[in-house]
């Protein structure tokens, strides 16, 4: 007997998705994408649903973490490019800087070295805020 996905999903899906968001976070620190890929892929379909695009690149950029420590390089530029559209369409520079450089990382693994130093220096020209300014990496950006 199959059973409908969205039976499993709460009433009130903005309620959860902060909480699948932090949950994808530790996950993914704790050293356990695989967890972190079932928090952020449940994440990711809240958050379309309820039409919540800072938390869709959100989870998107966690998917794209998970995928990465999995080295799944593949699935992760795409899911990361999704991340990324939706980060430019917010006009957050910081999202599309960060997303940029794990992107070239996906590329790094993919073993495409032209394409990865074309993304970093995409990320490279992007205007930062203040607070983003001096950062050499986030804290879960994957080590290259």
């Amino acid at each position: 007997m199959m059973r409908d996905a969205s039976i499993l999903l709460p009433t009130r899906p903005q309620e959860a998705l902060p909480d699948l968001l932090a949950q994808a976070q530790r996950s993914l620190l704790q050293n356990d994408p695989l967890r972190a890929l079932r928090y952020a892929q449940r994440a990711e379909h809240l958050a379309r649903r309820s039409d919540s695009r800072p938390q869709w690149a959100r989870a998107q950029l966690l998917w794209g973490i998970g995928c990465l420590q999995l080295e799944q390089p593949e699935i992760a530029v795409l899911v990361l490019t999704g991340a990324l559209a939706t980060y430019r369409f917010l006009g957050d520079p910081d999202g599309e800087w960060y997303t940029l450089r794990l992107i070239a990382r996906g590329w790094e693994l993919m073993h495409d070295l032209e394409q990865a130093e074309l993304t970093r220096r995409a990320a490279a020209a992007l205007e930062l805020s203040d607070g983003a300014k001096g950062l050499e990496a986030w804290p879960d950006l994957p080590e290259a």
